[in-house]
C-alpha cells in the first residue's frame, strides 16, 4: 500500500508539474510465437502457440525543475493451448527529480518493475516467474562552498515488492552526506559517506542489517575515455547476532572509444550488495534485449546480502551496415545468511550480438549467449545457452515485421533439470 501510494504521488507531481513538454515515443505490435517445449521440461515437452499484443515506451522530460525518464513494456500472453494461465506482464525503469528549490532542494522517485525468477535454481516458465518492484523516494540538498567545490545530503526511502517471495518485502532507509570537487572541467573527485537500514517485513527477519560505506570517487570525462572510480570500506552490523562484517569496496567502470565507430568497456565490482541492486544495474548490459525479456536471470528474489566480486568487459562497433557486440564476464557471489550458503557461487559467461544491413531498410541479426554456474555446495552446475537468428523488414517510417528462430538449453548436472526449447516468432510492430 505504501508503494503504491508513493508511485501515485510521484506520477501526480509529474501531470501537475509545469514543464516543458513530454518527450515520448512508443512501439505498438503483437507478435505470434511457437514453441515446442513451452513448459521446459527434460522429458515431456509441450507445444504450444503464444498470441502476445506489446506495447513499449520511452519517455523524456528535461526542464529547468523538473526531468523525467523512463521505459516501459507492457504485454498480455495468450497461451492458445491453455498450457499455462493468460497473464498480463509489465516492466518499467525510470525516476522522476524534481527542483523544489532549485540548486538547493531536489525530491526525487524512482521506480523499477520487472519479472523474475521465484526459484532461481528451476527453468522460467511462467509458473516461476513473478513481478519484482523497488520504490525509492527521498529529498536531496545541495550546497555550494565554493565555485569548484559543491555538497549534497540525501535522505531516501526505498520499498521492495514480491508477488510470490514474501520475505522479499520490506523497507530501506538510507541517508548520504557527498562533497565533490572540480578539478577541471573533464575531472571530478568526491567524499562520500552512506549508511541504510534495511528491515523486512517479517518480523525478527534474520535478514536485516544495517550498512555503512565511506569511499572517494573519481570521476574523468574525455573525448576517448570515460572513467567513473569509487574505492573506499563497507561495513555490515547483521541482525540476530550474527555478527559485524567488514571488506574493501570497489566499484570501476570504465569506457574507451578506440575508434569513432567502436568503444571498449569494463566493469569491475568488489562489494557488498543484494538483489535489490540488480533490479537497477543487472550484470549483463545488453539492456535493450535483457528488458524486453522482462526477467533478469542472473539474480536471486531473496533478502541475504552476500559479497561479490565480478569482472566484465565488453566491446561495441557500429558500422554503416554492420553493428556487433560481445561481453564476456565472472562473477562471484558469496553469501553470509547460513540458510542460503548452498547458493554461493562462481560464474561465467559471454553475450555476442551482431546485425547486418544488407538495404538500408532490411536487417539480419544474430544473437548469442551462455552462462555456467558452478555451485559451491548443491554438486550442481548448469550451462544455460541461447541463440538467436532473426530479419527484420522496414516497410515505413513507422510500420516493420521480423521472423526469429530461437534454440535455447540447459545442461545440468541435477537429474531433472535439462532441457532444450526451439521456437520461432512472427512480429508486427508500429513505432511512432
Amino acid at each position: 500500500m505504501r508503494r503504491a501510494l508513493a508511485s501515485g504521488l510521484a506520477l501526480t507531481l509529474a501531470a501537475a508539474l509545469p514543464a516543458p513538454a513530454l518527450d515520448l515515443d512508443y512501439d505498438v505490435g503483437a507478435y505470434l510465437r511457437h514453441s515446442d517445449n513451452i513448459n521446459l521440461s527434460p522429458n515431456a515437452p509441450q507445444d504450444d502457440n503464444v498470441v502476445a499484443p506489446t506495447l513499449r515506451f520511452e519517455l523524456s522530460q528535461a526542464g529547468a525543475d523538473v526531468q523525467l525518464s523512463g521505459i516501459g513494456l507492457l504485454q498480455y500472453t495468450d497461451y492458445l493451448d491453455d498450457t499455462f494461465k493468460d497473464e498480463l506482464r509489465a516492466g518499467f525503469a525510470g525516476g522522476l527529480d524534481w527542483a523544489i528549490v532549485p540548486e538547493r532542494l531536489n525530491l526525487v522517485f524512482q521506480d523499477y518493475l520487472s519479472q523474475q525468477n521465484i526459484n532461481d535454481l528451476d527453468s522460467s516458465t511462467p509458473d516461476n516467474l513473478q513481478h519484482v518492484n523497488l520504490f525509492v523516494m527521498g529529498p536531496s540538498l545541495h550546497t555550494r562552498f565554493n565555485p569548484a567545490t559543491r555538497g549534497q545530503f540525501d535522505l531516501r526511502y526505498g520499498n521492495t515488492y514480491a508477488e510470490e517471495s514474501e520475505a522479499f518485502k520490506g523497507d530501506r532507509y538510507s541517508a548520504a552526506a557527498r562533497v565533490r570537487r572540480e578539478l577541471n572541467p573533464t575531472t571530478e573527485i568526491a567524499g562520500n559517506l552512506e549508511a541504510a537500514k534495511i528491515e523486512y517485513d517479517r518480523v525478527g527477519s534474520a535478514a536485516n542489517y544495517e550498512r555503512y560505506d565511506a569511499y572517494l570517487s573519481y570521476k574523468l570525462r574525455r573525448v576517448a575515455l570515460d572513467l567513473d572510480l569509487d574505492a573506499g570500506y563497507s561495513q555490515l552490523d547483521r541482525a540476530a547476532g550474527a555478527g559485524t562484517s567488514s571488506s574493501p569496496l570497489l566499484r570501476a567502470v570504465a569506457a574507451y572509444k578506440l575508434t569513432p565507430r567502436s568503444t571498449l568497456r569494463a566493469d569491475v565490482r568488489r562489494q557488498y550488495t543484494d538483489a535489490t541492486q540488480y533490479l537497477i544495474t543487472p550484470v549483463l548490459d545488453f539492456s535493450d534485449r535483457r528488458f524486453s525479456e522482462l526477467a533478469y536471470r542472473d539474480i536471486s528474489i531473496d533478502p541475504n546480502v552476500f559479497r561479490e566480486r565480478s569482472v566484465r568487459v565488453g566491446y561495441e562497433f557500429n558500422g554503416i551496415r554492420t553493428s556487433a557486440r560481445v561481453q564476456p564476464y565472472i562473477r562471484r557471489i558469496d553469501y553470509f545468511n547460513p540458510t542460503t550458503q548452498d547458493q554461493d557461487q562462481d560464474l561465467k559467461g559471454v553475450a555476442f550480438d551482431i546485425e547486418y544491413r544488407p538495404r538500408p531498410l532490411l536487417s539480419l541479426s544474430l544473437y548469442a549467449s551462455q552462462e555456467k554456474r558452478d555451485y559451491d555446495d548443491l554438486a550442481r552446475n548448469d550451462q544455460d545457452t541461447l541463440i538467436d537468428v532473426g530479419v527484420t523488414k522496414r516497410f515505413t517510417r513507422h510500420w516493420s515485421a521480423s521472423f526469429h528462430v530461437s534454440r535455447r538449453e540447459r545442461d545440468s548436472a541435477v537429474p531433472g533439470q535439462d532441457y532444450r526449447e526451439n521456437s520461432a516468432q512472427l512480429s508486427f510492430n508500429y513505432r511512432r
